[in-house]
């Protein structure tokens, strides 16, 4: 196996001819599917992705492993009809598809394994099954106590939940056009005048700075900064459910329940747009987005340098993933402490451990995600109540915290 963090590449090349091999009668497979639904074809496509998975792991390309790991869950999802848009998740899967070889391919020439480079692709399935994208993870931490300029002129006074359900059925009608890739121009210009008329009727910086980075996303999108992916399909949409909470509630729902993920993935999306308008230009100098992820420009040019010659950014994620470890310890010592507590006080440290899982997959740290992985696994039994809660469940948790 690989030794210091490098790859094996005789390792590599003996299973990529394999993997190719195996991917082509996956691509045949979907493409029967797709023209003909045989649910057979799903199960062949899945079991396939579940060999490669584990091949994978065994020579230790965690990256790839990864990204095949997302593909066999995103056959599970389609082959259990989880999912409702299943063109785009079909789309998705044979971009993976194409892009597994090409990316073992890169390894192969001797660049280190940067499974930051597929997080596009990775999070596009993510969105596919409806999960929760990677750019939340603590791979990827903003500052989101930065809020927009002041407004230069004080402006009336407007009935912002007035204003919102009026701009609604704008925002959703202009939506499905994008979605359906109607006139792409004209329907992105609608979505940002909504978004300037909701950013002008409200008050609070914190719902303003919502408003602000899907204002950002979008004049990506006008300018042709950024693709239409199936994630960001899925964020527009969020920000309709956004526009909703404002409808029944008012902006003070907004303001005391802020969408803080929402943000954070709509800046990650702002940091990966290659337009240099008004708002992305802001919005990146503001956040200091080209400091914490490369930027695309970087993706496409300097892959091979991705993210290992950046100490700031590995800085980041270091202290970002210090605070998750901390909090999980203190949650499960508080839990083991005191009598009686209820299982369901443990789902906020399952989430956090797939959070610090996803984050160490990311960076190309598979040897620490597995024990991370394994633990989430643990407690999802005892959760579910496959698995009584024991002092080896406990402790199986902290010495994987500890390592």
């Amino acid at each position: 196996m690989a030794s210091g963090g490098g790859i094996d590449i005789k390792a590599l090349n003996w299973v990529k001819t394999e993997i190719g091999e195996a991917l082509d009668q996956i691509r045949q497979a979907l493409e029967t599917h797709v023209e003909t639904p045989n649910p057979a074809k799903l199960d062949f496509i899945a079991s396939h992705l579940h060999q490669i998975t584990g091949t994978l792991h065994i020579v230790e390309l965690f990256g790839p492993a990864l990204l095949a790991e997302e593909m066999e869950h995103l056959a599970q999802a389609l082959n259990g009809d989880q999912i409702k848009q299943k063109q785009d998740a079909f789309e998705v899967l044979t971009r993976g598809i194409l892009q597994l070889p090409a990316y073992l391919e890169h390894l192969s020439h001797g660049h280190q394994d940067r499974p930051v480079m597929l997080l596009a692709l990775l999070n596009d399935m993510r969105a596919a099954r409806g999960m929760k994208l990677l750019s939340e993870n603590s791979l990827f931490t903003p500052d989101l106590n930065i809020f927009p300029p002041p407004k230069a002129v004080p402006t009336a006074i407007v009935d912002g939940r007035a204003l919102a359900k009026k701009s609604r059925s704008m925002y959703q009608a202009a939506l499905v056009g994008v979605i359906r890739g109607n006139d792409l121009p004209g329907q992105t210009k609608k979505l940002a005048l909504v978004l300037t008329q909701l950013d002008s009727a409200c008050h609070s910086p914190i719902v303003r700075q919502l408003w602000w980075a899907a204002h950002g996303v979008v004049e990506a999108l006008m300018e042709r900064g950024l693709d239409i992916s199936v994630a960001v399909k899925m964020l527009l949409g969020q920000i309709d459910r956004q526009l909703k909470t404002m409808v029944d509630h008012g902006e003070n729902a907004l303001q005391k329940a802020p969408p803080k993920e929402l943000v954070k993935n709509l800046l990650f999306y702002v940091a990966q747009a290659t337009s240099t308008g008004k708002r992305v230009t802001e919005l990146k100098s503001a956040f200091k987005l080209n400091e914490l992820l490369p930027s695309a420009s970087e993706l496409s040019t300097a892959r091979d340098e991705l993210l290992g010659a950046n100490a700031g950014v590995m800085n980041h994620v270091a202290a970002a993933l210090k605070e998750d470890l901390l909090s999980v310890k203190e949650t499960i010592d508080v839990f083991v402490r005191t009598k009686d507590r209820p299982l369901s006080e443990l789902e906020p440290v399952i989430a956090k451990l797939r959070t610090i899982a996803d984050t160490l997959g990311m960076l190309g740290l598979g040897r620490l995600r597995r024990p991370i992985s394994e633990q989430e696994n643990a407690l999802k039994n005892v959760l579910e109540g496959t698995q009584p809660l024991t002092d080896d469940v406990v402790m199986g948790v902290a010495g994987a915290l500890l390592f």
